[in-house]
């Protein structure tokens, strides 16, 4: 099975359509449909079920759909090391970033890894916690930071900080600070939707005082959302970091969560089963230091150091 006959057939599961595939590859649809037909004559199997919407796999073709991104994923991690090896540039790492992070993260990652290592070539990808992690389980990203600490069997997880959430309001709130986290259950909120990081953080509290939060908007922009809550649409709950610059215009007011234990573990994430490239163990090692940077700085407030670290193993131990 050629490999570019895999990738064909993989564009046209996500694209959903034999002719929105050939226009993305830019291929002629009868020479498209030429390579499925062999590809389905070497696995013996129908792949795709066609009708008047465009296609979609069979069970088998969601099977070799499966496999075959694990198997394009490790020839680019091949392909990668061979360069780095070779001193070639453009060696590829895709790192993930939550969105309430990336404003911290983004451009000093940027920055550092293009001073010190002009031979890789970053893809940020920015996208919600629980988006992250599906796509460091799919092979699409080779590290991510995760709103998350606990490893499983499928993902390593190394702690880089601990962050408070805040509540968050309008810059000309009268609201006292702090403020208590049964009144929480009060207020109208703008918050992310399901399975985010700081949503779960809320839910998690309140539910241990058996309340629920009053949810108006779930918006999924941290720009949208800050801006909502600036509008007065309603309050929401980030880490200061995501807010610093509109905390400084006055645009928005930044509130302790009283006796809420309103905080969560932000980790650095990659496949348990995923090799380590020395492009990607680089890309690793600025994050640890662009994270214990921002720790230490009075900047990060609710930001503190992990009382846990990392062996040579990925072994998380007590520090």
């Amino acid at each position: 099975m050629e490999t570019r006959r895999l990738g064909y057939f993989m564009r046209i599961v996500e694209c959903g359509s034999i002719s929105r595939a050939a226009a993305h590859l830019k291929v002629a649809q009868p020479a498209l449909s030429q390579q499925l037909a062999i590809l389905e004559r070497e696995m013996q199997a129908q792949l795709l079920t066609r009708s008047a919407k465009g296609v979609a796999p069979t069970e088998a073709g969601l099977a070799l759909y499966r496999h075959g991104r694990i198997l394009l994923r490790r020839l680019d991690h091949a392909h990668a090391e061979v360069l780095a090896l070779a001193g070639a540039s453009g060696v590829p790492v895709s790192v993930g970033l939550p969105l309430s992070t990336a404003s911290l993260l983004a451009m000093p990652l940027l920055q550092a890894v293009r001073a010190r290592h002009a031979g890789i070539r970053l893809r940020l990808y920015e996208d919600l916690s629980a988006n992250l992690a599906t796509m460091i389980r799919d092979d699409r990203l080779d590290l991510a930071v995760l709103f998350e600490n606990e490893e499983t069997a499928d993902l390593r997880m190394e702690t880089l900080w601990i962050e408070e959430l805040f509540l968050i309001v309008p810059g000309h709130s009268p609201l006292p600070d702090p403020v208590r986290l049964e009144d929480l259950s009060s207020f109208a909120m703008v918050i992310p939707s399901p399975k985010n990081g700081s949503r779960l953080v809320l839910e998690a509290a309140l539910t241990r005082l058996q309340r629920q939060p009053h949810i108006v908007a779930e918006l999924n922009s941290i720009q949208t959302l800050t801006a909502a809550v600036a509008n007065g649409i309603g309050y929401t709950v980030l880490p200061w970091t995501a807010v610093h610059d509109d905390v400084l215009t006055g645009a928005l007011r930044v509130l302790t969560v009283e006796d809420g234990d309103m905080i969560r573990h932000v980790s650095l994430c990659r496949a348990r089963n995923a090799p380590a490239t020395p492009a990607m163990e680089a890309v690793a090692g600025i994050l640890r230091e662009l994270s214990l940077a921002q720790a230490l700085e009075g900047r990060s407030r609710g930001m503190t150091r992990p009382n846990v670290r990392t062996d040579t193993c990925g072994t998380r131990q007590k520090s």
